[in-house]
């Protein structure tokens, strides 16, 4: 049998009274097992969801309600995605290696949960690969953001400003240069615009690498951390 899951319907398994925090989240897990609170490392709305496959599936595996409160609570977030890059100065700067514009829209979706403020979303497109999709990344950013600093990622042996003149094509005809968005070809340069512009309760969201600590610039390939250069721009912005 198959069961079904969801949120606040009357499915199977369904989480309710969800709580989304920049450091987790939290719900009253209802099954036909029983009702249990769950609380997570796991960040955003679609880990909710997430979540409730997981326990669907473990139930048809015979796992108690108890092993899977208990698993929950151990699961530590996956590096690079959704990674909090923690400080002092009361902005949220979140590393995250959504580099499609699927993936890139669910994350400025769930950031947006976490977001008082504004939302300050850094990315780019890697180059020698799907040119076709640079322009609906453009378009998934510069609708949802409230500001988009457009940047490399990986150009390998395209032209940077090439690529970014591509991802521009996706701007809504309302969005204004300056006001909206702007193109800083270093990435570097792109990360410690967006985390100066933040104020408080602003989140910054840099996408795209995650993990990855590397730019492919030509046919070299350079050292190049997200959330190194985040922890650098944020100490500078403190002095």
């Amino acid at each position: 049998g198959s069961f079904t899951t969801g949120i606040d319907s009357n499915a199977d398994f369904k989480a309710e009274d969800i709580v989304l925090t920049k450091s987790g989240c939290q719900f009253i897990l209802k099954t036909p097992f029983g009702t249990k609170e769950i609380h997570s490392n796991l960040l955003g709305r679609h880990n909710v969801y997430n979540l409730l496959s997981a326990v669907a599936g473990a139930m048809v595996q015979d796992i108690s309600l108890e092993k899977v409160q208990e698993v929950f609570r151990q699961i530590q977030p996956i590096p690079g995605r959704f990674e909090c890059i923690e400080n002092s100065q009361g902005i949220s700067v979140l590393v995250d290696y959504a580099h499609t514009d699927d993936a890139l829209s669910n994350a400025i979706s769930a950031a947006k949960v976490f977001t008082e403020g504004k939302l300050i979303v850094v990315f780019g497109c890697g180059g020698d690969r799907d040119k076709g999709k640079r322009k609906a990344m453009g378009q998934a950013v510069l609708n949802e953001a409230d500001y988009s600093i457009i940047t490399s990622d990986n150009p390998r042996s395209e032209d940077p400003e090439q690529i970014i003149g591509d991802i521009l094509q996706g701007v809504p005809s309302s969005a204004r240069e300056g006001d909206d968005y702007t193109a800083i070809i270093n990435r570097e340069e792109a990360i410690e615009h967006a985390i100066h512009l933040a104020g408080k309760n602003d989140l910054v969201l840099i996408a795209g690498k995650g993990h990855e600590d590397y730019q492919i610039l030509g046919t070299k390939t350079i050292h190049f951390d997200d959330r190194e250069v985040a922890r650098s721009a944020l100490r500078k912005r403190s002095h």
